[in-house]
């Protein structure tokens, strides 16, 4: 189940260990924002699963802040 996207309530979500691969993230603080309610995040026996939308979200807004303290 680890690779394959996860569907809820319509939206697809992406393993914490695939979103941590594609955006250069430990799988650890993928769970983190999750838990913290930064991301959008199911819980499925034991693994996190992130919304694709909210960490690309998550990524822009994480590229302006960092533009605008440049």
């Amino acid at each position: 189940m680890e690779d394959k996207p996860l569907i809820v309530g319509g939206k697809s979500y992406i393993s914490s260990k695939r979103a941590a691969q594609v955006f250069g993230y430990t799988n650890d603080y993928i769970g983190k924002l999750c838990r913290e309610g930064k991301l959008e995040g199911e819980r499925v026996d034991g693994a996190w699963y992130v919304s694709s939308v909210s960490l690309r979200e998550f990524e822009v807004a994480r590229v302006d802040r960092a533009r605008e303290r440049s």
